[in-house]
């Protein structure tokens, strides 16, 4: 394995549909970014080793709520895709979602994608949920630490060999896959290319190479303690809860 389907996710997690102010809460899904009607927003994704000539997979949720039917559009690299969205049916519905799938061309370094609201109405109101974008790309080692997976040989026997390209004797690769059991890989390195084996047979793996003379690492911060608490001395709380059937 010498390229893989490189993987990214905007999800900006702000507010959910039945409390936009953030006052009382509730709703299951929290969306991002708001639109009003015939707002454009542009959203970029790092790839420094896309290969161009494949196509990057591009998929986004949304939702929209407005009086009259509105639509999403995305485009990317001179692809289009849209989404076209009923109007909200009554009172007791706060946004109507949909989905966007393309597949635009790779570009070299940053794979960019437009989204904008379409609606008739001055009022109406639109939110992005998440994005995920998979780019095809080169092996190479970027950065500190470097997530890395194939869906070749998902399932098979047959054991799966990878090179990457641009390393050095600082690199480890571990193996993710169950978090309950982190396993590191044993690799070989020949000039600038660390090769590691592994197997499918049980389903996708997930791998992350490791600089381990990186500084690109996200660093913990102490700010304070939290004091004991005793919950069980509130007195004339509401609450309901929920359990499954025969554990009342």
């Amino acid at each position: 394995i010498t390229t893989y389907p490189h993987y990214q996710v905007h999800d900006y997690d702000s507010l959910n549909l039945i409390d936009r102010n953030g006052i009382s809460g509730g709703g299951r899904t929290f969306y991002g970014e708001q639109f009003k009607a015939g707002q454009t927003r542009s959203f970029s994704f790092p790839t420094p080793n896309a290969v161009t000539t494949e196509k990057t997979k591009m998929y986004m949720e949304l939702a929209a709520y407005a009086s009259d039917a509105s639509t999403f559009k995305a485009t990317a690299n001179g692809t289009n895709g849209s989404v076209y969205l009923q109007k909200v049916p009554d009172f007791y519905t706060f946004g109507v979602a949909g989905s966007i799938s393309i597949s635009p061309n790779s570009q070299a370094n940053t794979q960019s994608v437009q989204i904008q609201l379409q609606n008739s109405l001055a009022g109406a109101l639109g939110w992005l949920n998440f994005i995920e974008v998979t780019t095809p790309s080169t092996l190479t080692m970027t950065g500190s630490y470097m997530p890395v997976r194939t869906l070749v040989n998902r399932g098979e026997e047959t054991p799966v060999r990878f090179h990457l390209s641009g390393a050095n004797a600082n690199i480890q690769v571990w193996d993710i896959t169950n978090l309950a059991a982190i396993k590191r890989m044993q690799t070989s390195l020949t000039n600038d290319t660390l090769i590691w084996t592994g197997t499918q047979a049980d389903g996708v793996h997930e791998y992350v190479a490791v600089n381990t003379n990186g500084s690109q690492f996200v660093n913990a911060e102490v700010v304070g303690t939290v004091a004991n608490q005793n919950l069980h001395q509130l007195s004339n709380i509401d609450y309901v809860i929920i359990c499954p059937v025969g554990y009342e």
